[in-house]
């Protein structure tokens, strides 16, 4: 199984030279599963959906906290999106927690994105996420982290095929934020 994992910078700096040279990487990949990070959506339509409508997968897209963008005229928002080879069961949004820095002072929750999809073998568990990035932030990319490592743990994923992860964790692979994920994932 191909998965790809990619923080598409949403509409920051020239997104639209972007977009159709991340299109054609992914279709030169054949991916199975694609995560996105800072993935826009507007009201008529999606990054992820478009990118799925061309490469022959099924999207998801959800809200969540990203750095903020320049007001666009259609009012893009910015969150998380899982596109998959197989059909989704199911989706579902997972607040993530602030820890002790507590809530920043504007805009939307840190959340991952939970998908389930028809996979051959038996229910595959897809998740995204994108902690918070700030470098003052440190406790809550904790308290986030903990929480995933607690969600892909959860008995209610266990199955034929393992829970998957694909996230922009915005940290090291050696700073503390990552030792609750390298607990209970086996790095593929």
């Amino acid at each position: 199984m191909r998965v790809v994992t990619w923080n598409v910078w949403g509409r920051f700096g020239p997104w639209r030279d972007r977009a159709p040279r991340i299109l054609t990487t992914l279709d030169e990949l054949q991916a199975d599963i694609v995560c996105l990070q800072e993935t826009w959506s507007t009201s008529d339509t999606s990054q992820a959906d478009e990118m799925a409508a061309r490469l022959g997968l099924h999207a998801v897209f959800a809200r969540s906290r990203m750095p903020r963008q320049q007001p666009t005229p259609d009012a893009a928002i910015l969150g998380l999106a899982v596109l998959g080879r197989w059909p989704v069961v199911e989706y579902r949004r997972h607040q993530l927690p602030d820890g002790a820095d507590g809530p920043p002072r504007r805009g939307d929750p840190t959340i991952a994105l939970a998908v389930t999809f028809a996979h051959p073998a038996g229910p595959l568990h897809v998740v995204t996420a994108c902690p918070d990035w700030q470098a003052d932030r440190g406790d809550a990319r904790l308290a986030q982290t903990r929480a995933l490592a607690d969600l892909l743990a959860d008995p209610a994923l266990d199955g034929p095929l393992p829970p998957i992860l694909a996230a922009d964790l915005n940290s090291r692979s050696d700073a503390p934020e990552f030792l609750p994920l390298t607990e209970v994932l086996v790095d593929a």
